[in-house]
C-alpha cells in the first residue's frame, strides 16, 4: 500500500504545534486550504478581545534541522518559493516562515517581508531563495512577544504612511497657493496650481496598467495619460469603466445611468492584461487622432 511522505507529515504536525502555541495564547488560528503558499492566518486577541491585528504563516518542519544551519551555526537557512515571495512583498500583514524541528519541538522564525528589504534578494533567475532565521528567535515567551511587536509595527506602516501624507499635503498649501488630493485607493494625486492647469501623478498598480496601455499606443506614458484625459482614448461608452484586480484579472464594468445608487454590472472578464491589449482594446477604446 502507498504510504504517506515523511515531509508531508511534518508539515502536519509542525501546524498543529502552531494551532497549539497560538492557541494558548489567546490568538485564533485558521487553516488556509486550499493555500497559495500561507499555510495559516492568525488573528491576535489580547485579554480575549479582538484586535485588528492578523498574521500570516507558512509553515515548515524538518527531522534533521542541522540540514539548514548556515557556516556560522547560529542561523538558519531555508528554501521557500520565489514567486510567493514576491507576492508577500506586497501584503501589509507581516507574512511569518516557521521551522519546526521535530526533534527538540522547538518552532524557529523570521518575518519573510523583513529579509526582502534588500531588493537584491528577489532578483534572481531561480525559482528558490534562502531566508535566513536566527536560532535566537523561538516561538517561546519572549519570542511570542515579539511576534505580537512586530506584527503592531507593521500594521501601523499605513497609519504612518497616511498620517505623513496628510502632514506634507497640508504643509505644502499652507506655504503656497497649490491645491493638492491625494487618493490613495484610486492611485491619483492632483495638485492645482490655482491657474487653470492641475498636475496628475499615478502611482501603484494604476501607474503599470498605465505604462502598459501606453507601451501597447507606443507613447510615452505621460504623454498617453493626458491624452487619454483629455482626448486620447476613451471608452466608447462612457458608462463603462475597467479595473485590474492584484490577480491581474481585467474587468469591464457598465453603470446604468437611468438607476441611482445600482451597482456595477461585469460585461466581459480578461484573465490579463495582455488577454485584454489583444482581444478588449479595439472592442472597447477608441483612440482619437
Amino acid at each position: 500500500m502507498p504510504k504517506r511522505p515523511r515531509t508531508h507529515e511534518i508539515e502536519d504536525k509542525s501546524r498543529r504545534r502552531l494551532h497549539d502555541i497560538f492557541g494558548d495564547r489567546g490568538w485564533v488560528v485558521w487553516d488556509l486550504y486550499p493555500d497559495y503558499g500561507e499555510d495559516l492566518l492568525v488573528r491576535i486577541f489580547v485579554g480575549n478581545v479582538a484586535t485588528h491585528y492578523s498574521f500570516f504563516v507558512q509553515a515548515k518542519g524538518t527531522d534533521n534541522i542541522n540540514n539548514y544551519l548556515d557556516a556560522d551555526k547560529r542561523n538558519l537557512s531555508y528554501p521557500i518559493n520565489i514567486e510567493h515571495a514576491k507576492h508577500w512583498k506586497e501584503f501589509w500583514e507581516p507574512v511569518f516562515l516557521t521551522v519546526w524541528d521535530s526533534q527538540s519541538d522547538i518552532t524557529y522564525w523570521t518575518i519573510i517581508q523583513d529579509f526582502m528589504q534588500d531588493k537584491e534578494v528577489l532578483k534572481t533567475g531561480k525559482k528558490t531563495m534562502y531566508v535566513r532565521i536566527p536560532l535566537s528567535q523561538t516561538l517561546d515567551d519572549y519570542g511570542l512577544q515579539e511576534v505580537l511587536k512586530r506584527t503592531k509595527q507593521r500594521h501601523k506602516r499605513f497609519e504612518v504612511l497616511s498620517s505623513g501624507i496628510s502632514n506634507l499635503i497640508k504643509l505644502v498649501e499652507l506655504n503656497s497657493d497649490l491645491k493638492v488630493e491625494y487618493n490613495f485607493d484610486e492611485e491619483l494625486l492632483t495638485v492645482d496650481s490655482g491657474d487653470g492647469f492641475v498636475d496628475f501623478a499615478v502611482f501603484g498598480e494604476f501607474a503599470e496598467l498605465l505604462e502598459n496601455l501606453s507601451r501597447f499606443a507606443e507613447k510615452d506614458p505621460e504623454v498617453f495619460f493626458y491624452q487619454a484625459l483629455m482626448n486620447g482614448l476613451y471608452f466608447r461608452d462612457k458608462n463603462m469603466n475597467f479595473d485590474i484586480g492584484k490577480n491581474g484579472r481585467v474587468t469591464i464594468r457598465y453603470f446604468d445611468p437611468s438607476l441611482f445608487h445600482t451597482e456595477s454590472k461585469i460585461v466581459d472578464q480578461y484573465d490579463s492584461l495582455e488577454d485584454f491589449k489583444t482581444y478588449g482594446s479595439s472592442k472597447y477604446f477608441t483612440q482619437k487622432e
